[in-house]
């Protein structure tokens, strides 16, 4: 979606700058001047040239950082770099208003032959700049975010939107307006009646929306307050007296917008929660009002969340206090986030998982949305007690216990692993949402499962019959079977994967003691050079940290070792490279999570690699000390546009089928969902359920190129 007024100033000075080689005149070297006689520092200076110089992804975001940071301080700065922005824009447009003469002269100059035009340069550029939709952020393309990728979980940073809304709201359809059976395909569900793909519509115009929230600052106990939003084509102000805060993204015009309420920390929503408008137009706009209820005194916490076509456009989120009487003591906070350039090329089935506090009680709320048979319900769990990571931790013990006490036999540790899943189901999910699961989950080839929750591992849920049952049906299905990808909250997955020739890279140690040593790894060595024409990276933490800190370094980053993660402490995740002799003895070295954390960004040239971490509990989430964290959230917000992680310990033999057969998916032409399937169908052969372990992060639809 539009990216925000920093990061647009950035790419049309890069763009203008590569025009103009000499000196920058007219509206954009006044902006050019403006931005350079603002920030006289000499450490400013060497990040505003080093731009110039290489207009790479970290030396863009450097300088939006510098930009946005002023204009939060400066109003007057702000107010002047939109003014002067907007110059740019309207000279590219050739937006120039001329007054015409009245009487015999006017019609006599009418006549004459209009001299050609003169190409404007900046209007060249920054009429290509939106007709290739760069700032938008379409296939291959990165929006450039304000600051630093957030982190779920985060409070008053910038952030991707995490949210619900993306359709229209909708009920099963009965049998009469059922579906044909049809060949299952990513999006799509398979089931009885007849299919009506959605009608494809022409390029249609994209604007920014702006977009604002206000309410009270102080609320009351148990009484209902209002939440307003508006929506406009021109910019906003805040409400002088309010909680109010602004953001923006990039609508198409022709396309309907979804705008949701959803209470995050001790607020109830009374009413609707999803309303469906046309986007403003240049003389009217959009205005929706809300009505929540507070339930605890203290700080409460309530996200709006606009979407379009199933993709954030923008998050808003408001931090009123609940008190007995209104004061104004009290202090109160909003933060923003602009929303996602991912784009689908097609309905996507999207399971969107959020998580509520009241008081000591937690919550989820899910909004199910099945575009092809248009199903939009939204449910919520029963009050969660009990310490989730203390019971997802003893759950993959179990798990992993269960291997060896089933002693080889696939059939008896299938038949427990599907006791847990079943628990989880019933647990997780209210009656009415496992009947529609149950009911469809027979043509659903891919679910996008969008979460900021840490701990549950989805993939393990079975969908089943509701109620007891007494033995396993052939409808019974893994959420994992489903073709599940997840969709971190907090940043963009790529809508194309690209591995090119020599761009691969893996770390595979050769461990020295017995114990630890991988019998596949030479196999999964062999296959990476002969698909990828992989190159190895020494199995040292100062090697591998020297190359994720090299932005662009590589397309595809494969490790194949030992993994360890507590989900909680999180923080302290690891892989465990090669050994170091000290006597007779091997003294192990590990890649922490938290070194991921501080190598910035890897990505390079719009191309964001692919992550693949083949080693036992990688894939975990959890809580750190302000923010979710685990090797999944550190190299997906250090740029990666894909990552496949485990979520418990893994055989050797199932681990390397499994990868290698989604690699083979994957280079076939198939999406990121199908390719996953399609390795859990490999990997289960090996009768080994450690192919439901797997977790992968991505677009569903991305394919490689």
């Amino acid at each position: 979606m539009e990216p925000t007024l920093s990061s647009s100033v950035v790419i049309v000075l890069v763009q203008l700058h590569k025009r103009k080689r000499g000196k920058p005149a007219g509206s954009f070297g006044k902006l050019f001047t403006f931005i350079l006689a603002k920030f006289p520092a000499e450490a400013d200076q060497e990040l505003i040239n080093a731009l110039f110089k290489d207009p790479s992804y970290g030396n863009k975001i450097n300088v939006i950082k510098l930009i946005e940071q002023k204009a939060e301080r400066d109003e007057a700065f702000r107010a002047q770099l939109l003014k002067l922005f907007n110059r740019v824009i309207q000279t590219a447009g050739g937006n120039k208003i001329i007054k015409g003469r009245k009487g015999a002269a006017a019609k006599d100059a009418s006549k004459k032959k209009a001299a050609p035009k003169k190409k404007n340069p900046a209007k060249e550029v920054i009429k290509k700049i939106f007709e290739k939709n760069e700032i938008a952020g379409r296939p291959g393309r990165r929006q450039l975010p304000i600051t630093r990728f957030g982190r779920p979980g985060d409070t008053g940073l910038i952030r991707s939107a995490p949210g619900i809304g993306g359709g229209r709201e909708g009920s099963a359809p009965s049998n009469k307006t059922a579906i044909k059976p049809g060949k299952p395909t990513v999006g799509k569900i398979a089931v009885p009646g007849k299919y009506c793909a959605p009608k494809k519509t022409a390029h249609a115009e994209k604007v920014i929306c702006h977009t604002r929230a206000h309410m009270d600052k102080m609320v009351l106990l148990k009484l209902p307050t209002d939440v307003t939003i508006t929506l406009s084509r021109q910019e906003l102000t805040a409400i002088k007296g309010k909680l109010s805060v602004i953001g923006s993204g990039l609508v198409s015009v022709a396309r309907p917008l979804t705008i949701c309420i959803r209470p995050v920390l001790n607020m109830r929503v009374k009413g609707k929660a999803v309303v469906t408008a046309d986007p403003p137009t240049p003389q009217k706009n959009v205005s929706v009002t809300f009505q929540v209820i507070p339930t605890q005194f203290g700080e409460c916490r309530v996200a709006i969340d606009v979407w379009q076509d199933q993709v954030p456009v923008c998050k808003l989120e408001l931090f009123p206090q609940c008190v007995a009487k209104k004061t104004n003591t009290r202090r109160t906070r909003a933060a923003v986030s602009t929303g996602s350039p991912t784009t689908f090329p097609g309905p996507a089935n999207q399971l969107r998982i959020t998580e509520r506090q009241e008081g000591r009680n937690c919550f989820y709320d899910y909004e199910l949305q099945f575009p092809g048979i248009k199903i939009l319900k939204r449910f919520t769990s029963s009050p969660i007690t009990i310490n989730r990571a203390d019971y997802v931790n003893n759950l993959y013990t179990e798990i992993e216990n269960l291997w060896t006490t089933a002693a080889g036999n696939a059939k008896q540790f299938d038949h427990e692993l599907r006791n847990f899943g079943a628990g989880l189901f019933s647990d997780l999910f209210p009656n009415e949402m496992q009947e529609i699961l149950f009911k469809y989950a027979k043509g659903i080839t891919s679910i996008q499962v969008i979460s900021i929750e840490p701990y549950i591992p989805w993939e393990l849920v079975l969908v089943k019959k509701p109620g007891n049952q007494h033995k396993w049906l052939a409808a019974d299905k893994y959420l994992g079977e489903l073709g599940l990808t997840r969709w971190l909250f907090g940043w963009w997955p790529a809508e194309v994967l690209v591995v090119r020739h020599g761009r691969a890279r893996y770390v595979i140690p050769e461990y020295q003691d017995p114990a630890f040593q991988l019998p596949g790894a030479p196999d999964e060595k062999a296959y990476l050079e002969k698909a990828f024409d992989a190159k190895p990276v020494a199995p040292d933490p100062l090697a591998v940290d020297k190359l994720i800190r090299k932005s662009g370094s590589f397309d595809l980053l494969h490790f194949c070792c030992h993994g360890a993660a507590d989900t909680n402490n999180i923080s302290h995740s690891k892989l465990m490279l090669q050994e170091r002799k000290k006597g007779k003895t091997f003294l192990p070295t590990f890649l922490t999570q938290t070194s991921v954390e501080q190598c910035g960004t890897i990505s390079k040239d719009d191309n964001r690699p692919i992550i693949v971490l083949n080693a036992c509990q990688t894939g975990r989430l959890g809580a750190g000390l302000i923010r979710y964290s685990g090797f999944a959230n550190a190299f997906l917000q250090a740029g990666a546009g894909a990552f496949i992680g485990c979520l418990w310990s893994v055989e050797d033999n199932a681990a390397v089928t499994f990868i290698t057969t989604m690699y083979d998916g994957l280079k076939d032409g198939k999406t990121l969902a199908e390719a996953t399937l399609t390795a859990r169908k490999a990997a289960r052969k090996n009768k080994d359920a450690s192919w439901i372990s797997y977790v992968v992060y991505g677009n569903p639809f991305a394919r490689l190129k």
